[in-house]
Formats: structure tokens, sequence, C-alpha cells
């Protein structure tokens, strides 16, 4: 802070030696403003992006997936044998698994079972296509009949004896020894009914309603979305995000994902805008005071920007308007930004401050007021939570951020899910 003030100082011992004012007027200031406020978002993309490790965003959804009431169907190929039996499917567990980029794999496990015995289980695969539900700023994943790509029963010798034994049964005492051969034909043949000709009832049995009953989700941040593309890593599932700030510079590609939980990458543009949406929300404080006190009539206005290379972080700011009194200010300082986990807080300061540029005739005023911004005001308003709570289904969940970094390319941080 001492560095800070000192470089403050410097300044104003400069504009003492050289002179102050550079001509500027208030009308060049207000352009200067109008600029600011119509700046436009770059062509690169994503602006930020969430990773879930597969092992978690399975947990999630296994937590969604609750309890499944039975599907039941006849099998065919028995009836010639005066032999009826009825499979009941009952969704087990579903799993996320690597997909090409757009999609999602999923797993469903659905155990088989012939008058309440258990007599097998199938995994049904599916391909889905996630898509994001602006209102809630969750990544839906809907399970369809139409997004099932195969199945494959699982039977092993024990169950294939128990559904020969039930269908016996079936058959009249005096017919079973001379059935039975033909009987083991028969159920060969709705084995191969399961695997083949069968997953169509089972879509649109088994599969259809789920499909209508049950989506899953995954949560996304707290951001103003616009898209979300999903690619399939080694090591998890991640989204990348679009927003609809105007945001400059995007996160470099993501590769990978390490621990158990979350991570999320918000390109430093973008963190920076969400300062300006909170600050036009009322959030943060936009107007200050001529003493750097946070003030909604001050005569300075403030904004933030990012801009690569060194002290990236740049705060705006203007006197004009019916404030200024004739005597217009447009400044520019520059900082490196540092955040740290502080109790239940992310800390975020803005150090190592100069003043980068200013515009207008009230230099001394503007270099004085502007080092007293940074160092006091500035560096403490930028204050947020370290947690958040979000509901996906029946279960409340805590997400806690466990590790922050600020790098220049991408703010990086890692999430900590906690539920009962």
């Amino acid at each position: 802070m001492a560095a800070v003030r000192e470089t403050g100082l410097t300044f104003i011992a400069l504009l003492l030696l050289f002179g102050g004012g550079c001509g500027t007027s208030c009308k060049e200031i207000r352009g200067l403003r109008a600029d600011f406020d119509n700046r436009t978002a770059g062509k690169a993309s994503p602006h930020a992006a969430v990773g879930v490790p597969w092992d978690l965003a399975n947990s999630l959804v296994a937590r969604q997936l609750g309890q499944q009431e039975p599907v039941t169907t006849k099998i065919p190929g028995l009836s010639q044998l005066g032999v009826s039996l009825s499979a009941s499917f009952t969704l087990r567990s579903v799993r996320l698994v690597e997909e090409d980029d757009g999609w999602i794999g999923m797993i469903a496990a659905v155990d088989t079972a012939v008058d309440g015995a258990d007599v097998g289980s199938l995994d049904v695969t599916a391909r889905v296509a996630p898509r994001l539900d602006q209102a809630t700023n969750k990544l839906l994943i809907p399970l369809r009949a139409g997004d099932l790509r195969s199945v494959r029963p699982k039977v092993n010798s024990a169950q294939k004896k128990r559904l020969h034994d039930l269908a016996i049964r079936k058959l009249p005492v005096a017919a079973r020894p001379f059935a039975t051969r033909l009987l083991d034909g028969a159920l060969d043949g709705a084995s191969d009914w399961l695997a083949e000709a069968g997953w169509e009832s089972i879509r649109s049995r088994v599969l259809q309603p789920l499909g209508k009953l049950r989506t899953f989700a995954i949560p996304l941040p707290d951001l103003p979305l616009r898209q979300a593309n999903v690619r399939s890593l080694s090591t998890g599932l991640l989204v990348e995000l679009d927003t609809t700030l105007p945001v400059r510079g995007a996160l470099p590609a993501v590769s990978s994902m390490g621990g158990e939980g979350v991570s999320v990458w918000v390109a430093p543009s973008t963190a920076a805008e969400l300062v300006n949406v909170a600050m036009d929300r009322g959030e943060v404080p936009s107007r200050y005071r001529r003493s750097g006190k946070p003030d909604p009539n001050g005569e300075f206005e403030a904004r933030v920007a990012w801009q690569r290379g060194d002290r990236p972080m740049r705060a705006h700011l203007w006197k004009v308007g019916p404030q200024a009194n004739g005597e217009c200010i447009y400044s520019v300082i520059a900082g490196d930004i540092d955040a740290r986990l502080e109790g239940d807080a992310i800390n975020v300061r803005v150090d190592d401050g100069v003043i980068a540029r200013v515009r207008g005739p009230a230099l001394l005023e503007a270099g004085a007021w502007l080092a007293r911004l940074w160092t006091d005001t500035l560096a403490t308003s930028m204050k947020v939570s370290r947690a958040a709570v979000f509901r996906l289904g029946a279960v409340t969940y805590r997400a806690r951020v466990s590790t922050v970094d600020v790098g220049d390319a991408a703010i990086h941080a890692v999430l900590a899910l906690e539920s009962p």
C-alpha cells in the first residue's frame, strides 16, 4: 500500500513540474465514457468453463435418480408351449461416460426380473445431447427413448437356470420331461429377443416413461449465459460457457482436471465484466465522493476491465456530467490482482497500482483522489462469499471454494460439494 501511495505522490510531483492539464474537453471525455459503455465482445470463446470429474458427475446423477417404478412386458416365444412369462425392468443406475464433443455418453443399468426373481440385467447405452437451461443456469441431460443405441443382456448361469426353473413350473407336470429341450430353445430365443428385437420394446416401454419423468442436471456458475458446449475429457465432463457479457479475451483450452471437486475456470476479462454487472446492480459501489468514499451521488464513477500484460487489472474512472462542474476527468489505474481465501470469504485485492492514463484539466486533484481510491476503497470492496447453496432434485448441496488461483489467462477455483 505504501508503494501505491508513493506512486501517487511521484505522479503528483511530475504534474507540478510539467504543468497541469492537457486541455481535454468534457465533450471528449463524455465520448470516452460512451466508448466504454458501447464496448463489444470479441469473437473468441469460451468465456468460462466448468469441469466435473466423472465420479462426481455420476454421484450427482445417482442422487437425482431416486426410486424408479418397474415396467413390465411379456416375453415372446413361449406361448406355443403354453407358458406365459412377464419380465419387469427397473432402472437401477445411470452412468455418464465419454462421447464425441457436443454429446454425453450414458450407460443405464436395468435390472430384469421374472415373477419377482432376478434373472439378469441389461446395459443400455445412449448418446444424449445436453441443453442449457438459461432460467436456472443448469446443464440438463435428458434421457429419452430416441437416444438409445444398444442393449447388452448380462445373464449368468445361475440366473439362466432360475429363469428355466420358473418356466418349467408353468408347464403341466406330465409335460415337463418332454418339453425341457423345446423350452431351453425357446428361452434362448427369449435371450436373443432381449439383445435384438426386444430392445425396441425396452426403448419404448422402459426408457420412454423415464424420459418423460426424469432429466438429470449439473449446476453451472451464476453467469449470464448464452450457450454451453460439452466436451468429454478422460478425466471428466467439461462444459465450456459463453456469456452475454462484452468479454474481450477467451480462456485457453482446458485439457484436464484434477481432484475430486468441481473446477471452474473464468477468463479474467469475464471476471472484470462481472464486476461491472455488480456495479450496475448496486452490489458493488460504482460512484464515489471526492474523498474516495462510496456515494450513489458521488462525482466520480468507476468501471473495471482486464488488459493482458503488465498490471492487467484496469480501473476506469470518470468525473463527468452535472457533478463535474465543468472539470471533467478520465483516468485509468493499472494494477495486479490477487485473490485469497480468508474465512468464509474470497478477498480480492489489487496491488502495485499505477496511474496509467489521465485526461482532463484537474490532474492534481485526480492523482490524489485516485491514489486513495486504489488503496483504501477498491481493495476492500471486492469480497465475495466462498460458499453457495443449490438444489438438485430432492438434495441440497453446499459448494465451497477450496482453492483459488489468479493467472494471466484464467482464474481457476476448485469447489468442494457437501450434502447431507
